[in-house]
């Protein structure tokens, strides 16, 4: 009885190579079906170009099948990050997801849980070797009819202080610096993995606040404002909450940013004005509470 068992302990490295030997072969086997040829991407490409309409998306899944870029449509946006299964995709009434099912570890309970909710398919998936095609209506779709971004040239900067009068900030090029060290512009990037085309504010020094304001805009149902951390600083353990307001005819909308919170922290509110609305932002760290700022007013569902 002793011998066999020394015999097992013995052989049990062995078996263990053999057994993970195996399961290569077999994943190597398995390859050629997972990835898509030139000729599968093209048939995308060309399905895509006869079939798509303005407004449309392109998501990749997994998202990172990066490689379908090369074949797409230069002019049909393409999403593909870390978590995109979760973005809403407000200003897309349609979304093609272009999937591989076939890849090994495919997060399709995370594509269940935070894509398909309002979400339906729009038309048959159309197959292209391992590659799928399907057309999902977005029922988070909304007419965007005004964004803060596109208005930048009409925005009007200053830093407000306590028991202080206003002091205007000054154009320079494609940004507005200011006084205490704060600037804005529009710029490309990245919150929680997510890239996007922001209002980049350095809040000002001392504590003093931000404001932002847009003159007038169209008339709109509601307006939708979004803040986040970018850069590392997102996930440092700072007590230094970031305070971002949006004051309008309508009231008043508040977001907090917390220390250590990574991704947007956004507010909806109803909309009965066409201005003028004034984003203030306010924080006691601003050197690592730099934002990336997105402010919208939403119409209808298209």
């Amino acid at each position: 009885m002793n011998q066999t068992a020394h015999r097992l302990r013995s052989a049990s490295p062995a078996l263990a190579l053999v057994l993970v030997a195996l399961l290569g072969l077999g994943f190597q086997v398995q390859l050629p079906r997972a990835f898509p040829s030139t000729a599968d991407y093209r048939g995308v490409a060309e399905a895509l170009a006869a079939a798509r309409a303005p407004g449309d998306v392109v998501l990749l899944h997994p998202w990172w099948t990066e490689r379908a870029r090369l074949y797409l449509p230069p002019d049909l946006p393409v999403v593909g990050y870390l978590g995109d299964t979760s973005d809403d995709l407000l200003s897309h009434p349609r979304i093609w997801v272009l999937a591989n099912p076939h890849l090994p570890r495919t997060p399709d309970a995370d594509f269940r849980r935070n894509f398909l909710p309002d979400r339906t398919p729009a038309g048959e998936a159309r197959r292209f070797g391992p590659l799928t095609l399907t057309p999902y209506r977005n029922g988070r779709a909304r007419s965007i009819v005004l964004s803060a971004t596109d208005a930048f040239e009409r925005l009007e900067v200053s830093v407000e202080g306590a028991g202080s009068a206003p002091v205007a900030c000054q154009r320079s090029g494609a940004r507005v610096l200011c006084p205490f060290d704060a600037t804005v512009e529009v710029a490309w990037h990245e919150v929680l993995y997510q890239p996007v085309r922001c209002l980049f504010v350095v809040p000002p020094s001392g504590g003093r606040t931000l404001a932002i304001r847009l003159p007038e805009g169209p008339a709109a149902d509601a307006l939708l404002l979004e803040a986040g951390i970018t850069w590392e600083h997102a996930w440092i353990p700072d007590r230094a909450d970031v305070q971002v307001r949006l004051d309008s005819p309508a009231g008043a909308l508040h977001v907090r940013i917390p220390g250590a919170h990574e991704g947007f922290v956004r507010g909806e509110a109803p909309s009965s004005a066409t201005g003028p609305w004034t984003l203030r932002v306010q924080t006691s760290n601003p050197h690592d509470r730099q934002l990336c700022v997105r402010l919208r007013a939403l119409g209808a569902p298209p």
